[in-house]
């Protein structure tokens, strides 16, 4: 079960938020709330839609794919790290993320921040999560080195 709260304001001030233009930023900062989500819950499941996008607050979420009908995690994320981007602008997520401890988030709604598309994607390339250059721009998930654990 998750629940949504609205008083924990995001910091737009900080990367890869701080690469927006100053009004598309406190859109972003006035329509975003955030939300808990218990150990153990979904967050996103592969192939569906995001009903936001995610930034971890506190707390810790893996990534997993079906390989070979096998659930195989590769990816921790943690504070910083954000989730749902892709499944935002694509309509559907490549991956699936559990929460591995109780876990707070920002959520920025679907729509909303469909609607900052043309800001976002006039920046640099390195800005989109999972891009080859976006290193510089967003915090890494911690890659494991044994992709079925």
């Amino acid at each position: 079960m998750n629940s949504r709260i609205d008083t924990l304001p995001l910091d737009t001030r900080q990367p890869p938020f701080d690469l927006l233009p100053e009004a598309v930023r406190a859109e972003l900062g006035a329509a975003t709330g955030t939300q808990s989500f218990r150990e153990g819950t979904r967050l996103l499941e592969a192939g569906q839609p995001s009903p936001c996008v995610y930034v971890i607050v506190h707390g810790h979420v893996q990534a997993s794919e079906l390989r070979d009908g096998v659930e195989q995690f590769f990816a921790d994320y943690g504070p910083g790290d954000l989730l749902g981007a892709f499944a935002v602008i694509m309509g559907r997520a490549r991956y699936s993320y559990v929460a591995l401890e109780d876990t707070l988030c920002h959520a920025i709604p679907a729509a909303r921040f469909s609607n900052w598309s043309p800001s976002i994607r006039a920046l640099p390339p390195g800005f989109m999560p999972g891009s080859r250059s976006s290193a510089s721009c967003w915090p890494t998930a911690r890659r494991r080195r044994n992709s079925g654990g």
